[in-house]
């Protein structure tokens, strides 16, 4: 499956918050000074300190100063929610409107937006899902499992995006192995647009439903939600080729030897072929068949040897 995530690089101003002397030592503040307190009443949201806020901004019979400034407030927060529906569309349909908002806002609460771009904004969800998750003991087996399924997906959403964003090989001659060097182990390199995930449910499936339950709403046709996806384990490589983002499954063997690429570490053929109980010989053949399509596609990159 592929899929092109929207650009969200909007020149937003950071959450640091300046503190309040310098807006408050003249009766008088500048137009700079009420400026900067603003902002900082509109970053902060409902954790804002209200103070002056009858001073610096005129109310009226239909809605008082702080009405007035909450609409600001609700505003930037309400931004944010979007963006975080945007780069996590399949999340959003799993858990659903009000699900999805209430993990947003916690997750916001703790980490505000501190970058001046969006596409940072979401960094740290799939982590906070993890850090907020019930333990689940004394849950039956097959609830306690479904706990996962919010991190791994947003997790899953977040490397596309980060595929979409990397630096890729576009600009490169992609190297598939001469017919001369078949017969030699290859030196590989994962691009920054590859990156592998493990999750224990077939979320390759269940995107491709999302995308096309997201597609038939957007033209105005009636579908059902996807249902949950079924536990069981994938290795899905998340690669852009040709700037669209992909999905694949891999088989072990493969989603092993990604791993290490992964970590930054140099395959030893021979002690890979050993933990995999296959004859060099076999691991060999089995790999270069594997590369021609893979490095092809972008997913891994060759090495001159």
């Amino acid at each position: 499956m592929s899929q092109t995530l929207p650009a969200t690089d909007l020149p937003w101003p950071t959450a640091s918050v300046r503190t309040e002397q310098t807006h408050e030592r003249c009766d008088t503040p500048t137009l700079a000074e009420q400026q900067r307190w603003l902002l900082e009443r509109v970053l902060l949201g409902p954790q804002a300190n209200t103070r002056l806020v009858e001073e610096r901004i005129q109310g009226s019979a239909a809605l008082s100063a702080a009405q007035r400034l909450a609409i600001y407030q609700e505003g930037y927060r309400l931004r944010l929610l979007e963006c975080l529906q945007a780069e996590f569309p399949a999340l959003h349909v799993c858990l659903g409107e009000s699900l999805f908002r209430l993990f947003a806002i916690g997750y916001l609460e703790q980490q505000p937006s501190r970058h001046y771009s969006l596409y940072q904004l979401g960094e740290g969800f799939a982590d906070f899902l993890s850090r907020t998750r019930p333990a689940g003991s004394g849950l039956p087996a097959d609830t306690a499992a479904q706990l996962l399924l919010p991190e791994q997906l947003a997790r899953l959403e977040r490397a596309q995006a980060r595929a979409l964003r990397a630096m890729g090989t576009e600009q490169r001659e992609a190297d598939t192995g001469r017919p001369d060097h078949w017969l030699s182990w290859p030196v590989l390199e994962l691009p920054d647009t590859s990156q592998l995930v493990d999750v224990n449910f077939d979320l390759l499936d269940y995107l491709q439903q999302t995308d096309r339950y997201l597609l038939a709403q957007q033209q105005g046709e009636q579908q059902d939600k996807p249902p949950l996806p079924a536990v069981t384990s994938q290795s899905l490589l998340v690669y852009r080729h040709q700037y669209r983002v992909n999905v694949v499954r891999l088989e072990p063997w493969q989603a092993t030897m990604v791993r290490q690429l992964q970590q930054g570490q140099p395959c030893d053929w021979s002690r890979f072929a050993a933990a995999l109980g296959l004859a060099e010989s076999e691991l060999l053949s089995r790999l270069h068949l594997w590369l021609a399509r893979a490095a092809a596609q972008s997913m891994v990159v060759v090495l001159p040897s």
